[in-house]
């Protein structure tokens, strides 16, 4: 599973989001450490709290020196007030451009097997991955290569697999990039793959799964034959490129990599004559008919052949997947994937996990209740036997297949709520006629963020880590450093020739319409919170940024007495608030009430009723 484990160290950043998309994500610094809160007060930006779920490193400047910038921010700007003021002299925005209106994310619902039993489930793919991550995570000794093995979750396996799909008239279509016989794009040969069983690395998750339980030792080997030459029954490939007669080759030039099965009478009807008794290697040029053309065929090199795709002593390994409706490639959406595999060899661990209440033990492979008893006891799990019971089921495999369900779900609810939120104000300001900005709020966040820039300038010596390069370099000049600062907050790539200047005043007015906009919905529709209602959710998203703040610093309560407990909740409480001020507290007040009336806006068509997403076979 890939949530945290009690007791995990948390990343020690909060990652808010809100009103701005990922062009701009106002603001990403750290929360800061209790010693210096006093120093620092954050801009007004809307945002709820989120976990940083990626590696902090990508965001840290050189010698783990923190992105937060410890100055004084100006007070909050008196000259212009968001509320008070008639944002229709400010902006062009009509219920027309803000209700109504369509959005489609890319996000689809846990996969679960269809009612006959095919298909993929995301659950299976996560309990998958809970059993190899106990075989690979923890390599201590005895590791073994086999030839011949029975393929378990976490094992390594050097493989060679040929997808392929059959057509409506029942006609064999090979998908290359689901091939790894060879490399079409460079006209060699490749190798076999070296993949993880449970991991999430092969093409298709059903292959995946497929493999489990597989014993290599019963199917046919992949052999690459090239000491000899072609004969009837061989299956060749080779690389060629052909021409169009009547074509220039600028005009018509094909290059590709073919699998030819000279035991198809077909395909030996066109192609036996040129290959057969060919030696492996560059043939003379050809020409040949093909659907009625005539093409000439150049550059051509037979690559190898292989007979362990028909007529092997043993049986091809042939594993039947499908295709999810929202699988990365079009064409095989909702599609029945076939596949031809070769097994070469097969990594296996012997893992063993020690823990105090059951001395030394090796963990079963097997999903069933001892599996989870024994992930219990040993406290490998994301949850206690208490909290497991919990869920539907009768077993403690089918309560722990529920659990996943409901946190596959509760993932994808975040991550729809993300997408859909990002998308509206996407749409919004897309839609907005900014006439003109506050100039005294576009320069406060202007000054905010030149200040932020120029202070880690000076204090890490131009020096930072240029996520893009991968690599820390040194800047010679504020703008240099400003720009890559710029990218590391915001993932934005800048124009060399942009100036700091410019690119932050990009963002100050980006970061002020997104509020304009708000406000402007806010009043027009009069949804604007009684004083009660603001109030209470006032003080609800405070105390959900106090508990956020406490769990990431990993509070453990047995450190504590009571009294101590509430002067440390004490403590937290002062350095929280005075790095959030009042006024950031308002806005995200506004904010989220607010967000609860746009939601109910745009009409929203995700993978799982998008018509070009069929659901059905």
């Amino acid at each position: 599973m890939k949530k945290n484990k009690k007791g995990a160290e948390a990343p020690k950043e909060i990652k808010p989001k809100g009103i701005s998309t990922k062009s701009y994500s106002p603001d990403r610094r750290a929360v800061p450490e209790p010693e210096k809160a006093e120093r620092v007060r954050k801009p007004m930006n809307p945002r709820t709290v989120k976990i940083l779920s990626v590696s902090v490193a990508a965001l840290v400047l050189v010698a783990t020196v923190w992105l937060t910038v410890f100055f004084v921010l100006k007070s909050i700007d008196d000259k212009f007030d968001y509320i008070e003021y008639d944002l229709h002299k400010y902006m062009e925005f009509s219920p027309e451009d803000y209700k109504n209106f369509s959005l489609t994310v890319d996000i689809a619902k846990p996969h679960l097997k269809n009612e006959d039993g095919s298909g993929v489930s995301d659950v299976e793919s996560e309990i998958l991955e809970l059993i190899a991550t106990d075989q690979y995570g923890n390599i201590i000794d005895n590791s073994g290569m086999y030839p011949d093995a029975v393929i378990a979750p976490g094992d390594e396996v050097y493989l060679w697999y040929r997808g392929y799909i059959y057509d409506d008239n029942g006609a064999l279509q090979e998908v290359a990039s689901l091939t790894n016989f060879y490399q079409t794009d460079k006209f060699v040969t490749g190798s076999s793959n070296k993949l993880y069983v449970g991991l999430g690395e092969f093409p298709m998750k059903g292959l995946e799964m497929g493999l489990v339980g597989v014993n290599s030792a019963e199917y046919a080997d992949f052999v690459k034959i090239t000491d000899r030459p072609v004969a009837e029954s061989d299956v060749v490939y080779l690389s060629c490129k052909r021409y169009e007669d009547g074509k220039t080759e600028e005009e018509s030039e094909i290059g590709y990599c073919v699998r030819l099965d000279l035991s198809d009478d077909k395909v030996a009807a066109l192609w036996k004559p040129v290959l057969e008794g060919k030696s492996i290697g560059k043939i003379d040029d050809f020409d040949m008919t093909v659907d009625g053309k005539l093409y000439h065929y150049v550059e051509t090199e037979i690559m190898f052949v292989t007979t362990c795709e028909n007529g092997a002593d043993k049986p091809v390994l042939k594993l039947e997947t499908y295709a999810p409706y929202d699988y990365t490639i079009e064409i095989l959406q909702n599609k029945t994937v076939y596949f031809d595999v070769y097994v070469e060899r097969v990594v296996k661990h012997n893992i063993w996990h020690k823990a105090e209440s059951v001395g030394k033990y090796q963990l079963s492979m097997d999903w069933n209740d001892g599996y989870i008893e024994n992930k219990l006891e040993a406290g490998k799990l994301d949850l206690t036997r208490e909290e497991l019971d919990t869920y539907e089921g009768e077993s403690l495999t089918e309560k722990y297949e529920s659990y996943v369900y409901s946190y596959l779900m509760e993932e994808y609810q975040a991550a729809y709520d993300e997408m859909v939120e990002a998308s509206i104000w996407s749409y919004y300001h897309s839609k907005a006629d900014i006439k003109k900005y506050p100039k005294s709020r576009v320069q406060t966040i202007y000054d905010e963020y030149y200040s932020e820039i120029k202070y880690n300038y000076e204090k890490n010596g131009g020096k930072i880590y240029d996520m893009y390069s991968g690599k820390n370099v040194t800047c010679e000049t504020i703008d240099q450093f400003g720009i890559l600062y710029l990218m590391q907050i915001f993932g934005v790539q800048y124009s060399e020739k942009q100036s700091l200047k410019d690119a932050i005043l990009e963002v100050a007015e980006y970061m002020v319409a997104e509020r304009m906009i708000l406000y402007y919905i806010m009043k027009d529709e009069n949804i604007t919170p009684d004083e009660a209602t603001f109030n209470a959710r006032y003080e609800e998203i405070r105390q959900e940024y106090l508990d956020e703040f406490i769990r990431q610093e990993g509070t453990d309560t047995s450190d504590y007495t009571e009294e101590q407990y509430l002067q440390y909740v004490e403590n937290c409480k002062n350095s929280l608030f005075g790095y959030y001020d009042e006024a950031y507290f308002r806005e995200q007040t506004y904010y989220d009430i607010v967000l609860e009336t746009l939601r109910t806006y745009p009409n929203v068509i995700t993978m799982d009723d998008a018509e070009y997403y069929p659901q059905d076979k």
